[in-house]
This record gives structure tokens, C-alpha cells and sequence, in this order.
């Protein structure tokens, strides 16, 4: 009796131990496809062109959206140590943090020739910001910025 139940239980570990076997090359598919859509790249489908919109507007998107390819017309840059964000005189309370993407500026804005990092302390930094704009469930909206135009720096 024993001897019955060692076999039936070494076949039935031998069988799931080959269906796991069979399935392993799941495994490193889906976590080269995780590596692939990684939040620093923008995919090449995008439309030819942005939605056009503002700090208020985005402010207000539903938590979860999916993402969308936006113009932020007229946004004020602040830089911190440790952040960027877009805001807007308009909805003082509204704010989207900036992500970097490959191919994008650099978030310290040293290209802009408004100091290094862009000195927003003494100067207000005002430009159209296009990119990826989302609201993850949790956290404030984001946008992974593609690139900025009319970048326009006034003195306080």
C-alpha cells in the first residue's frame, strides 16, 4: 500500500514538474516585453498631433486615464532638488510632475540658457510643454516630457 502511493505520488509530481517545464519560456517573454514599454520611452505610434490643453484642464483628468499626447499651452516651470513641475496662475493648486523620456530634454533645463539648473527662483519660465500626460491611480498627473517650445524667461 505505501509502495502505491510513492508511485502515484511521483507521478503526479513528475507530471506538474513537466507542465512547468513546458510553460518556462513565459517567464522571460513577459519580462522582456515589460523591459521594452519601460516608462522612459515614448512609443512611435503617437498622433501626428497633440491635444492642445492646460495645467487646469489636465488637473482634472479622471485617476487611471489612459495616456494621452497633449500640448500644455502656457505653463509655468518651478524646479526643486528633487522635482519639476508645470502649474498655472489660473488653478494655483493644480500641478503635473515632470518625467524625463529618452530622447527628451534634460530636466534641469541647462539647454534653455536660463541659468544651470533654470534658475526659477528669480525668473518666471513659461513655455508649451508636449508629451505623454497621465494620472496613475495614486500620486498627482504626470507628463513624460517629449519637448518644449516658446519657452519665454521674465524677471519677477
Amino acid at each position: 500500500m505505501r509502495g502505491e502511493y510513492l508511485v502515484a505520488a511521483r507521478t503526479r509530481l513528475t507530471a506538474s514538474l513537466d507542465a512547468m517545464k513546458s510553460r518556462a519560456w513565459i517567464l522571460p517573454l513577459v519580462v522582456m516585453l515589460f523591459a521594452l514599454g519601460g516608462p522612459n520611452e515614448v512609443s512611435a505610434g503617437l498622433p501626428a498631433s497633440p491635444l492642445k490643453s492646460t495645467v487646469c484642464e489636465l488637473g482634472q483628468a479622471a485617476r487611471s486615464a489612459p495616456q494621452t499626447y497633449v500640448d500644455v499651452t502656457g505653463a509655468r516651470l518651478e524646479l526643486s532638488e528633487h522635482w519639476s513641475v508645470i502649474t498655472d496662475d489660473r488653478c494655483p493648486r493644480r500641478f503635473i510632475f515632470l518625467e524625463y523620456i529618452k530622447g527628451g530634454p534634460s530636466l534641469d533645463f541647462c539647454d534653455l540658457n536660463f541659468g544651470c539648473p533654470a534658475n526659477t527662483w528669480d525668473y518666471r519660465i513659461t513655455a508649451d510643454f508636449i508629451g505623454l500626460f497621465y494620472r496613475p491611480a495614486k500620486g498627482a498627473a504626470r507628463l513624460r516630457l517629449k519637448f518644449m517650445r516658446n519657452a519665454v524667461k521674465t524677471r519677477f
